[in-house]
């Protein structure tokens, strides 16, 4: 009779330890389910969060830094405290990145994006009026020299600065940011803002340059 009482007990030891560690699994089941809840939270307002910082560096470079054409977002990834984002300009697709916050906007130099960019185009010296002989000759010059020219199709101080030679400027030296095959010089070159003069003596010039400028820069004579 004792030796039935004891199995009886030791019966019901295992019973309660099994019904114990199945309310422990339950439990432990349970709080996985809710971190991964936590998990699954989070991550999509990072994603919100990332794709609404992305959608603002956007908006900030079509009404500051773009003239005639528009930037659209392709894709954003947060890495090590920035958002790397994908756009697309025209037929052209960039990389790109801004801070977490929201604040600056890279490459090189950085770009607050607290701060507005007046769309007003600077005044302008009045222009003197060339040859195309002369225009050539000069485009020709720079050339030979070894000069450079850095640009975008979709920028308008480089359109204007083109326009200044005519048809003189099919012999600048001239190097398109914006195209796949040849934006790696640019990168090379480290530029940052464009248009951008780069000369043989280690001198750069950022900005819209006049004829005469860019005579006096390179050593050509006009």
């Amino acid at each position: 009779m004792f030796n039935m009482f004891t199995k009886s007990i030791k019966i019901l030891a295992l019973i309660a330890f099994l019904v114990a560690a199945g309310v422990i699994s339950i439990g432990i089941f349970s709080n996985l389910d809710k971190i991964k809840t936590l998990s699954s939270q989070q991550d999509k307002e990072q994603d919100s969060n990332a794709q609404k910082i992305a959608e603002k560096a956007i908006d900030y470079i079509n009404e500051n830094m773009l003239k005639g054409t528009t930037a659209s977002l392709i894709s954003v990834v947060e890495e090590t405290g920035l958002y790397t984002f994908q756009l697309k300009i025209g037929d052209n697709e960039f990389t790109s990145y801004v801070t977490s916050d929201g604040k600056f906007l890279f490459p090189d130099p950085p770009v607050d994006l607290e701060q507005k960019i007046s769309k007003e185009e600077p005044e302008q010296p009045e222009e003197k009026e060339y040859s195309l002989k002369t225009l050539e000759n000069l485009a020709k010059c720079l050339t030979e020299k070894g000069a450079k020219f850095y640009g975008s199709s979709g920028c308008g101080w480089c359109n204007r600065q083109k326009t200044l030679f005519g048809e003189a400027s099919q012999y600048l030296p001239y190097v398109e940011c914006a195209d796949e095959k040849t934006k790696h010089l640019c990168e090379e070159a480290e530029i940052g803002p464009i248009p951008t003069w780069d000369f043989p003596d280690g001198q750069r010039v950022e900005g819209f340059q006049s004829i005469e400028k860019l005579a006096e820069l390179s050593g050509c004579s006009l």
